[in-house]
């Protein structure tokens, strides 16, 4: 089933979600991979359905030099799934392709 879920998640175009306004649009100069500090570990929990978004791009970073758009978590638990309680509460997580071949990156307190 979970399976499923991913193989869905992956064939939802990005421009199903144009009619949505990003909550914070970045300038041509900065990446997405600027906005924090690649997980390893949380990718690959994000990739196998343990760790990402409770409800898909529900709050968004947009960046216009790789028509990029990234879907945010809290650490304290707001829109995140946490199957193995991994998370800090002290920072925010920012997600790019949650599923098969997610990204996640960090951002807060260490």
């Amino acid at each position: 089933m979970r399976f499923l879920f991913v193989l869905m998640i992956m064939f939802i175009p990005i421009s199903a979600y144009a009619g949505k306004n990003p909550d914070v649009t970045f300038s041509k100069e900065h990446s997405f991979r600027d906005i924090g500090e690649y997980n390893h570990e949380l990718s690959i929990l994000c990739q196998i359905g343990e760790f990402g978004q409770r409800s898909f791009l529900r709050m968004t970073a947009f960046f216009e030099k790789e028509k990029t758009l990234l879907g945010a978590a809290k650490g304290s638990g707001w829109n995140l799934i946490d199957v193995n309680n991994i998370a800090d509460p002290k920072k925010d997580y920012w997600f790019h392709n949650q599923g098969y071949n997610c990204s996640v990156f960090e951002t807060g307190s260490k």
